[in-house]
């Protein structure tokens, strides 16, 4: 019997299903256990961010920069792939993060899974709000960096605000940040997922010139290029031409 202890431990781990796999790394993430959360892990993990070291950075940041993490699957279900060794488990997402500042997310999410001694996330790992997280510190950085053109590579080739395309809008940001000391301070984001897009609305008050200005909300259209979300359309909203 002492001899197959070792065994009888892993083996719930390693027959656990493909919903429970992927019930189990939320409840991880909201623990900040990152030893269960590699645990269901598969070796290949990759998604268009990166591959395991990518997520696990990602999440290490979400342990530092939130004090609480609510991570909900609301009505998950599994759809079969053609391959015994491959599965699929779709569920809609609702989670929050409290922090400075705060996420709240909502919206589809899929993860993909694969047979590696018992099932194991191969991709799909939060990745929506992974990359949205990733954006929106990139748009903030660039605003406080007064680089309007560090915003160019997380436009998307069909952005568009009213008669404004992308370079026109860079152009306008250009002008508006020259001279300027810009400071960003976000209270909250809201962040809902669709299939193809994603919209992000951003809580933010500036400061200008160390000129406080009245809080306003930055409503944010994002749309995937090459797997990746970037900036279809919200830098100069129709109204504010």
């Amino acid at each position: 019997m002492r001899a197959a202890l070792p065994f009888l431990l892993i083996l719930p781990a390693c027959t656990e299903p493909a919903l429970e796999v992927v019930d189990r790394v939320a409840q991880a993430v909201e623990r900040r256990d990152e030893g269960a959360i590699r645990q269901r892990l598969a070796t290949t993990y990759a998604d268009p961010l990166g591959g395991e070291a990518e997520v696990l950075q990602d999440l290490r940041g979400f342990f530092e920069r939130f004090d609480n993490l609510r991570i909900d699957l609301e009505d998950p279900h599994e759809k079969k792939k053609a391959s015994e060794l491959e599965t699929e488990v779709t569920a809609l997402l609702d989670a929050e993060l409290v922090g400075h500042p705060t996420w709240r997310v909502i919206g589809p999410v899929h993860f993909e899974l694969v047979r590696q001694d018992g099932w194991r996330i191969r991709s799909g790992l939060f990745t929506e709000l992974r990359d949205a997280m990733r954006l929106a510190d990139a748009r903030r950085a660039a605003l406080e960096a007064n680089d309007a053109q560090a915003l160019a590579p997380h436009l998307h080739p069909r952005y568009r605000d009213g008669d404004l395309d992308a370079q026109q809008a860079l152009a306008r940001l250009a002008h508006d940040l020259d001279g300027m000391k810009v400071r960003l301070e976000v209270t909250n984001y809201r962040l809902e997922i669709r299939e193809q897009e994603a919209h992000l609305d951003e809580h933010y008050r500036m400061t200008v010139n160390d000129q406080p200005m009245p809080p306003a909300v930055a409503r944010l259209t994002l749309g995937r290029n090459v797997g990746r979300y970037a900036i279809e359309a919200g830098l100069y909203p129709a109204e504010a031409q």
